[in-house]
This record gives C-alpha cells, structure tokens and sequence, in this order.
C-alpha cells in the first residue's frame, strides 16, 4: 500500500501540490477517472522502482500514527 501510495503522488505530484486543502479529497476520489493508458503504465513502472524498507514503515509509524 506504501508503494501504491507513493507512486500516485509521484504521478499526480504538480496537481495535489497546486489544490487548496479543501478541494483534495475530491480530487483523490476522481484519481480513478483521471488514469489514462499511459499514466497507468507510468504508474506501474514507478511502483516497480519504489523499495519500501522496515527503517521507512517504522518511521511512518511513528510519526503517523495510523499503522
């Protein structure tokens, strides 16, 4: 889930960047929508590249508080 996580920000980086706080749960509920074939292959090539290390799930641990 991390990884998955990652790569869509990686993808939707300058969109998510440019929204006001408001306006981001509506526009992660439309991510879906906005996939085309090529962000979708994008998507998975960053995905294959994201290593997730225990050093990085503990940090997010702790610091977020919701694993």
């Amino acid at each position: 889930m991390i990884k998955f996580s990652v790569a869509l920000l990686c993808l939707f980086h300058r969109d998510i960047i440019a929204l006001h706080e408001d306006e981001l749960p509506e526009y992660l509920g439309s991510l879906q929508s906005r996939l085309s074939y090529s962000k979708e292959q994008t998507l998975w090539q960053l995905y294959s590249s994201i290593k997730v290390t225990n050093r990085m799930v503990n940090f997010l641990s702790r610091h977020m508080r919701i694993l």
